[in-house]
């Protein structure tokens, strides 16, 4: 398991063993959009990351749980802030799972428009890849990834559907040359 996994499945826990899932994931997108503001303070390696992190507790004092005022602390006392954008990636897929919904880190190489994703929600939803109660339940993580040629892939809990034009490209030449 990945350092940002790690932290994005303890914040999970203890915000479920509290019975405060959504406020957690709430709050975490919410802050994530002011620190990102902020990033450049939050990783000034001139401030110890000691007063980094007093600044921010004095700054969310009374406005944000306890819990996640102190798991950002943590993020910038360890110096794992940088991780930030991974660690909510993580924690917003393990809360839509526990509400029966699933997100899909899609890569494409170009901006898919409200259709095409409406075509490959559709496709998903007939598919195991993804454990969502129904297609209406499954979110894009969207991607653009210029390396790939055409098509797409889609990872959804640990499981990958590789529909890139590279990939059909090589299982050709493979059936060609068998």
């Amino acid at each position: 398991m990945t350092a940002d996994l790690s932290y994005a499945q303890a914040l999970f826990d203890a915000a479920s063993e509290r019975g405060m899932l959504a406020v957690a994931a709430r709050e975490l997108e919410a802050l994530t959009v002011v620190i990102k503001r902020h990033i450049r303070f939050f990783l000034n390696p001139g401030l110890p990351a000691a007063r980094r992190a007093l600044v921010l507790r004095e700054c969310l004092e009374g406005k944000a749980h306890p819990l996640i005022v102190t798991f950002f602390s943590l993020l910038i006392e360890r110096g794992h802030i940088k991780w930030l954008d991974k660690i909510v990636g993580h924690m917003t897929a393990m809360y839509r799972a526990s509400q029966g919904e699933a997100t899909v880190r899609l890569r494409v190489p170009y901006a898919p428009d409200g259709e095409l994703l409406e075509k490959l929600r559709d496709a998903l939803g007939k598919t195991s890849l993804c454990a969502a109660k129904d297609k209406g339940h499954i979110h894009f993580d969207v991607e653009i990834d210029e390396g790939l040629l055409g098509g797409f892939t889609a990872e959804c809990g640990g499981r990958v559907w590789d529909a890139s034009l590279r990939t059909r490209l090589r299982h050709v030449a493979r059936i060609k040359n068998e």
